[in-house]
């Protein structure tokens, strides 16, 4: 079989075309791996080039400026689901020279290069009233991580293997109500929630369930003070938009990322058998960043305790009164004395499980929590 798509590969190869698998069906993925293609495979390198893509794509107004640009740089543009699945596993199985998969994970073409590109002219005439007297204030937007989207675009796929990444929406429902009381606007972002956030407040709108448009998902990412999310794919929104973002609930490895304008607060880690806290250096001598599904945590000694309203509501007041920077020397002090811990980390071993980030890209933490836990990465 092998020889036979060799065989196919060099005869598609002799008439100079290539066949492209764009994924679209995540946000990330829309973001990521249209720069690919744009920043890398441009100017095109074949004759003839097919861009292959599923209809089950993230944003839909984002999906049409971006099948428009392949359109005039003379791509031609195949929809198809079955056709997608079958190029990923031949990409995967077998080295074709002719078939490219734009690949996200091992590329930062969207994070080097220039975002204006994303900031779209919206006119919201049609929208309601309600919302459009809300987005004139200052205002937050918000979102929780659950399972709800991915069940309902993909329900043949089990997806608890990653459900160590969804959050508790009852300590999200806490930190807004916190920031609600003291008379912040809040914005809950996203779509398709399996957990409805009920608050009697002129501060704050559910924008996910009332107003959302894929349009819309753009201004509101531009138009807030703040957009607060934790490690979804949502956060390219805001990345896109040049906006001030702060992620809560990040494991160790999400916290090398080259994201701008951006503060991370990491999850602590427990042992299971003493409940103590271990401390981030223990971490890494462990390999927790290995434990990247559900059942290897399950497994192991090891808990995981989700950021709590408490520590997000600090982060979130500190970045809306001084931005998503160091706000002193001190600051920076105890960010590079945290990164510290990493310096014994195997870098290939870490590399290969993970190999959409760089140790090189380093997060900006929040100040209130470096302070707070600091005996956790002070050096002993």
């Amino acid at each position: 079989m092998k020889q036979i798509f060799k065989f196919v590969d060099r005869i598609i190869s002799k008439f100079n075309i290539e066949i492209i698998y764009f994924h679209n069906h995540r946000i990330s993925y829309q973001f990521l791996q249209y720069s690919y293609i744009k920043y890398f495979l441009l100017p095109r390198k074949k004759k003839i080039s097919f861009i292959i893509y599923s209809n089950k794509f993230a944003n839909s107004y984002l999906n049409s400026y971006q099948l428009n640009f392949f359109k005039k740089n003379k791509y031609h543009l195949i929809e198809s689901n079955f056709i997608s699945n079958i190029i990923v596993k031949l990409i995967d199985k077998y080295e074709l020279s002719s078939f490219i998969k734009s690949d996200s994970l091992t590329n930062s073409y969207f994070h080097k290069r220039d975002k204006k590109e994303f900031l779209f002219d919206i006119k919201i005439d049609n929208t309601s009233e309600d919302f459009k007297k809300f987005i004139k204030k200052d205002f937050i937007c918000f979102m929780t991580r659950d399972e709800a989207y991915l069940k309902k675009q993909f329900p043949k796929i089990d997806w608890t293997y990653h459900s160590y990444r969804n959050s508790d929406p009852n300590i999200m429902q806490e930190c807004i109500q916190n920031l609600i009381n003291q008379n912040i606007n809040c914005l809950r972002a996203g779509t398709i929630y399996e957990h409805d956030f009920i608050f009697s407040s002129e501060n704050y709108l559910d924008y996910a369930n009332n107003y959302r448009t894929p349009k819309l998902d753009f201004l509101i990412s531009r138009l807030c003070k703040l957009f607060i999310c934790d490690t979804s794919g949502i956060i390219y929104f805001p990345l896109s938009q040049q906006s001030n973002i702060l992620r809560y609930n990040c494991n160790i490895f999400d916290l090398f990322k080259p994201f701008n304008n951006t503060l991370s607060i990491p999850i602590l880690y427990k042992n299971k058998s003493n409940k103590k806290y271990i401390p981030f250096n223990e971490c890494i001598k462990n390999k927790i960043y290995l434990l990247n599904t559900s059942n290897l945590i399950n497994n192991s000694n090891i808990e995981v305790e989700f950021n709590s309203s408490k520590i997000i509501t600090r982060a979130a007041l500190e970045s809306i009164e001084y931005g998503c920077k160091f706000i002193n020397s001190d600051h920076k002090i105890l960010n590079n004395q945290f990164y510290r811990v990493f310096d014994n980390i195997d870098y290939i071993e870490f590399h290969n499980s993970r190999q959409r980030y760089s140790l090189d890209d380093k997060c900006i933490l929040p100040y209130s929590f470096l302070k707070e836990y600091k005996y956790l990465y002070e050096e002993i």
